[in-house]
């Protein structure tokens, strides 16, 4: 009677564990259609593509920062006998016209150019998993055509032997059975081997941690898949274009971010002092001059 409870608890947690499993995992038997979604979502190029695409995007809302550096606060109060001053100055750099709007449009293209990117990577990993994939159903038909041919290899020999035994045939034909037997055997290993090959690639283009064991199911006659590429709407332009497009807006907005590099900054100030009593509010205005840094390096 107390295995009952023991038998139920053990079903809620393995129920429990197989609902908790990641939708990536390769628990599943990988068809072609599951093949083209794993290698959207989780191939290492797309990966690194999306991280770019974060790090654009990151740039971009940088860039949108109304100055250049944060606002600084500099106060001191000191007291000398019955005297006493406090006094403290705000500095605001800000950020505007020519240089703000030019690094907004290098950050615009650059994100831009970063999202094209990682479309291509999609579309580039999809091409190398499918063809990953193609090819581990191409080795297992290969492997069960040698397993079959070692099959009838030890039938054939099993039949000389017999033969051997009853004087029907000579040794040598015996021993050129056993010989294409051994052959079979090779052949089945070596082509076990670039299944596990094969697996061990696929797994790499889809981005998954091992290819021992990976569970494939397909059909090397089944055009289904390639049958709907075709019949897909093709995109007005390839992804790689447009991203060098891209490109070519990023670098011609640095290039006017380098120009305006030699025009002075500017900086707000507000100065505060007080002393005996009196209070003074003396706002202003800070010039950075562009002597010795001027933007050569950005325009060269």
């Amino acid at each position: 009677m107390r295995t009952i409870p023991i038998w139920t608890v053990a079903g809620l947690f393995l129920a429990q564990a197989a609902a908790a499993a990641p939708p990536n995992s390769p628990a599943d038997s990988l068809t072609a259609e599951r093949v083209v979604a794993l290698a959207r979502a989780s191939a290492p190029r797309v990966r690194a593509a999306e991280a770019r695409v974060q790090e654009a995007r990151g740039r971009l809302s940088g860039a949108r920062a109304l100055g250049r550096e944060n606002p600084s606060f500099e106060g001191v109060a000191a007291t000398d006998g019955p005297e006493q001053r406090t006094e403290w100055e705000l500095t605001v750099p800000l950020q505007f016209g020519l240089g703000r709007s030019s690094g907004i449009g290098v950050a615009r293209a650059e994100l831009q150019r970063d999202t094209e990117l990682l479309a291509d990577a999609r579309r580039g990993a999809v091409g190398s998993a499918l063809a990953a994939y193609y090819r581990v159903l191409h080795a297992t038909a290969r492997a069960a055509l040698a397993r079959d041919r070692l099959e009838v290899s030890r039938e054939i020999r099993r039949s000389a032997a017999e033969r051997h035994r009853s004087g029907d045939v000579p040794r040598l034909e015996l021993l050129l059975t056993e010989t294409e037997e051994v052959r079979a055997e090779s052949e089945l290993l070596a082509e076990e081997q670039g299944v596990e090959r094969e697996r061990v690639t696929l797994a790499v283009a889809l981005g998954l941690p091992s290819g021992a064991n990976l569970p494939v199911a397909g059909d090397l006659a089944d055009r289904s898949l390639l049958a709907q590429a075709l019949q897909a709407t093709a995109p007005e332009r390839r992804a790689d274009v447009a991203a060098a497009e891209q490109e070519l807006r990023a670098s011609g907005s640095s290039r006017t971010q380098a120009k305006s590099e030699l025009l002075p900054g500017l900086d707000f100030l507000l100065h505060y002092d007080h002393e005996d009593g009196e209070s003074v509010v003396k706002p202003g205005v800070g010039v950075t001059v562009p002597l010795f840094q001027f933007g050569q390096e950005s325009r060269a």
